[in-house]
Order: C-alpha cells, then sequence, then structure tokens
C-alpha cells in the first residue's frame, strides 16, 4: 500500500526544544514550556503521553522552593521565557534547569519532574508569528501502520492520544501558528470525527 508523502513532514524539518514540568503527587497533568509561547500549556495524561514523543530526554526531579504546584510550574515557566536568545538544545537546558536558584532540597519544597521534548516547525526562528495559536501534529515516518501522520489538532493531547491509537511510541510533533478562524474550524471538525466510529472500531 503506498500513501502520499505529507508536506507537513518535510518542511516542519527545524527542531525546537521545549521543557515539560511534572509535579509529584499531581501526575496527571504536566505543562510544557517554550519563549515562543504566550503562556504554558497544561496537558492532560501529559506525564504519560508526553513520554510518546521520539527524542525525549529526561532532566531529572527537582525540589523547589514554591508553596504549590502552579508556583512550581510558573518557575519553569519563567526560565524558559527567558530563553529567547537562539536554539537551546536539551543539554544547555538541562543545565540551566540544575542550575536554578534554590534547587536543593527544602522542608517544604515541591518536587517537580523535568524533561524536554524536540518540536518540529518551519522555520528555524520564531515558532509562532504574530502570536498565533499553536496547533500540533503527530507524524511517524516509519511505523509499519497506516497512516503515518495525524491531522492538526489544536489540542496537543488531541494529537498525541490520536499518534498513540495510530502508531504507538515514537512519534515526531509537529507545530505551526493558526488563527482564531484555523483553530475555530479544527475544533468543529473535532466535534463532529468525535460521534463517527473509526473504522476498525466497525464490527
Amino acid at each position: 500500500m503506498q500513501t502520499l508523502p505529507d508536506s507537513d513532514v518535510s518542511t516542519h524539518t527545524h527542531v525546537h526544544t521545549f521543557i515539560a514540568s511534572v509535579v509529584i503527587g499531581s501526575p496527571s497533568t504536566a505543562r510544557i514550556h517554550h519563549h515562543d509561547l504566550a503562556e504554558s500549556i497544561n496537558v492532560d495524561d501529559g506525564a504519560r503521553l508526553l513520554r510518546l514523543v521520539e527524542g525525549v530526554e529526561e532532566v531529572g526531579r527537582l525540589d523547589l522552593p514554591a508553596t504549590g504546584g502552579e508556583e512550581a510550574h510558573d518557575m519553569i515557566s519563567q526560565l524558559a521565557s527567558n530563553m529567547n536568545n537562539g536554539v537551546k538544545t536539551a543539554a544547555d537546558i538541562r543545565v540551566a534547569v540544575l542550575n536554578m536558584p534554590g534547587t536543593r532540597t527544602f522542608p517544604n519544597a515541591c518536587t517537580v519532574e523535568v524533561f524536554t521534548i524536540p518540536v518540529f516547525g518551519a522555520s528555524p526562528d520564531a515558532l509562532l508569528e504574530d502570536r498565533l495559536t499553536p496547533i500540533w501534529k503527530w507524524s511517524k515516518s516509519n511505523s509499519v501502520y497506516f497512516p503515518k501522520s495525524g491531522f492538526w489538532e489544536a489540542d496537543l493531547k488531541a494529537a498525541l492520544d490520536d499518534g498513540e491509537w495510530n502508531a504507538g511510541r515514537d512519534l515526531r510533533l509537529l507545530l505551526r501558528g493558526a488563527t482564531e478562524y484555523e483553530v475555530k474550524m479544527i475544533r468543529e471538525s473535532e466535534t463532529r470525527f468525535k460521534i463517527m466510529p473509526r473504522a476498525n472500531d466497525a464490527r
């Protein structure tokens, strides 16, 4: 069986490194951070789903002087927002995170697990121009199954859920900016698809 190549995969070749944080004790929700994002993004079940991405790298567990999960996430987000002077590698981020002020044991510390995720964009520079909204897509060119890539999704969890269903692990994650109208159209399409059974669910 042959399928046409996905043009998004061939154009989205520039890697950008995101930081993900998971507060220990609240493992169901992760948050991803990057200096091109207007704000960090929550990912339900992200502690598991984000590890499906090809090239994910563990940074480690940190004890941050935070009063709770929100403050701990905000500390990681602030670190990411300061990394706007060129592309940062996972190694760069590892050094920066481990050198954060106060990353030692505190009586009331908030423990955060940190890892990095490669995300592919169409430009080596800014991921999101003109403050567009991020949309997400998975691909896995070497998958033995079809399809080998998904649709653009307004929700990162939806993209990863679809990728896991169709291709399993080692997913390449693509990102581009979308207008409010494009996001609206995607969300309306998601609603229609959700009420339709998958082909392989039909018995």
